[in-house]
């Protein structure tokens, strides 16, 4: 990657074709974007925002049971303020042990492939195991 001159600012190149980082089009051309935009699941209002908290030793029911329905989590953050462990279960069977020694905060990121899958029927709760508050957001899917 080089830098070239564009209204007298130093602006990122390719070696071979040179873009015009305001919009994405090769300069010199109005039309012809380096990139062509395409749709994505995480770009879609398919994906269902989950926001939550947790206080107490409980499980939480995240995502309900719905029948003949899946739910597949995308993106996901917890955020916990002290020790705390969290199991992510499909129903009542464990999907993922998540251990926070103190405070902290876990992000999985966007994913084409969801970081968890209930089974049809299932829910999908948290179990936790002190009264450290912990929020989480979720992006997920329900589906057949």
């Amino acid at each position: 990657m080089s830098t070239q001159t564009i209204s007298g600012r130093q602006q990122p190149t390719s070696e071979f074709i040179p873009i015009d980082p305001a919009t994405g089009n090769v300069i010199g051309t109005a039309t012809q974007p380096l990139v062509t935009q395409t749709s994505s699941l995480q770009t879609t209002p398919d994906l269902t925002n989950l926001v939550g908290a947790i206080s107490t030793a409980t499980t939480t029911v995240v995502s309900t049971a719905t029948a003949s329905v899946r739910t597949r989590v995308y993106r996901m953050r917890i955020n916990v303020a002290g020790a705390q462990q969290i199991t992510v279960q499909n129903g009542a069977s464990t999907l993922e042990v998540l251990n926070f020694p103190a405070a902290a905060v876990l992000t999985y990121d966007f994913s084409t492939r969801p970081w968890y899958t209930t089974n049809v029927n299932a829910a999908l709760n948290f179990v936790s195991t002190t009264t450290a508050v912990t929020n989480y957001v979720l992006e997920i899917t329900k589906v057949a």
